[in-house]
């Protein structure tokens, strides 16, 4: 295989993912038009890391990602590792700084990001055409694919579907990409929110919304431990929310749709051990509840956990916080979705459609989730660098 000079390459979406692949495929040598239905590009990677672009991560990926088969991410980082990502970023002029494992661009601020992204585009002469809906995706007699758009038709050797999932858009109908995917014959894994605020059965015994308290968040699915994740934990007016929450809510979701019971267990004493927390407050037995614990916990958590420690006791009540599970904000709200393109269907180190040569999907359209943490976005442009430098390429 070798690259094709001139070799016509229409990419749909204008993400983190069809990005990448726009400038993997131009600097293959390729023609490359970039389709976007929104008036600007990459809006969703300007969210990213709350703006400041969490672009990967130094924690090995197992364990991090799911789907129906999340072993097809860890595929696609033997394809291509974290160091081969990080040496691309290099070339783009983007140099990365660590927090933590959590990698972000030395600037800190994603829209440096995406202005070094679309300048390389210029520089190797993609097109970009703003505001172009795709409606139908096609196959000609010659083997080409035809695009329709509202206003034209275009024709293209490949095409790369780089649309994103409908998580955190104004309005659900507003990605088109899994249909134009059901066009070509892929199969669709149902799609759901991730990353997303966890819906709880009971208001709290008096108003907590606005409250953040450091906890370790165990998620109970019956009497089984599922996970745990210590961070930050948001307390809103119906749910509980935070980047602790969001790793655990994708297991949260599939164990009610089992029908099973299932249970947030906030830890809000994470640094001591319960036997310690109880001689801490033998020597304060002599106060109120509330002033025993007022300096452990956030004001307004205190009502609740008094009332939960009426039925057990005070140290075991901020050990064994538990809030039941009931459901989750809509799409909208969470920061990404599982479900998409049947990972079966693509292959992992080009992420061509295996059924249909010519045609490539990348990043949140496919059935893959990553936990918080720069999991997602790694994904996104590591698939997208993959499928523009196939695409690129004629059989």
């Amino acid at each position: 295989m070798k690259d094709h000079p001139g070799r016509h390459i229409l990419i749909i979406g204008a993400g983190a993912s069809g990005l990448a692949a726009a400038y993997e495929a131009a600097k293959c040598g390729a023609d490359v038009t970039v389709l976007e239905a929104e008036k600007k590009p990459g809006r969703k990677l300007l969210r990213t890391g709350g703006g400041r672009c969490n672009l990967a991560n130094e924690a090995t990926p197992k364990g991090k990602y799911y789907g129906t088969h999340p072993e097809f991410a860890e595929e696609v980082f033997r394809n291509l590792p974290l160091s081969s990502l990080l040496a691309w970023y290099r070339e783009l002029g983007i140099l990365t700084v660590s927090f933590d494992g959590w990698l972000y661009p030395a600037s800190e601020q994603a829209q440096s990001v995406l202005r070094v992204l679309t300048d390389a585009l210029g520089e190797r002469h993609v097109k970009m055409k703003l505001g172009e809906r795709v409606r139908k995706l096609s196959r000609a007699d010659d083997g080409s694919f035809l695009v329709r758009t509202d206003g034209w038709q275009y024709r293209a050797d490949a095409v790369i579907l780089s649309c994103g999932s409908v998580a955190s858009l104004d309005k659900e109908s507003d990605n088109a990409g899994y249909a134009l995917a059901r066009q070509a014959g892929l199969r669709l894994v149902p799609v759901r929110p991730a990353l997303v605020p966890l819906v709880i059965a009971k208001k709290p015994v008096s108003p907590w919304e606005g409250t953040r308290a450091h906890a370790t968040a165990s998620l109970l699915s019956g009497n089984e431990v599922l996970a745990a994740e210590r961070g930050q934990i948001q307390f809103l007016k119906d749910a509980l929310s935070g980047i602790a929450v969001f790793n655990l809510s994708m297991q949260a979701l599939a164990s009610l749709d089992a029908g099973r019971r299932t249970v947030i267990r906030l830890d809000l004493a994470p640094s001591c051990k319960e036997e310690e927390l109880r001689q801490f407050l033998a020597g304060r037995s002599g106060l109120a509840p509330e002033e025993q614990i007022r300096a452990l916990i956030p004001e307004k958590l205190l009502p609740s956990v008094i009332s939960l420690s009426k039925s057990s006791d005070l140290p075991h009540a901020l050990k064994c916080f538990d809030v039941r599970v009931t459901g989750s904000r809509p799409i909208t709200q969470a920061q990404a979705a599982s479900g998409g393109i049947d990972v079966r269907d693509i292959d992992p180190a080009t992420m061509e459609a295996k059924m249909l040569p010519g045609l490539f999907l990348t990043g949140e359209m496919l059935d893959i989730v990553g936990h918080c943490g720069g999991f997602n976005l790694q994904f996104a442009f590591s698939t997208g660098i993959l499928a523009g430098r196939a695409a690129s390429r004629k059989a």
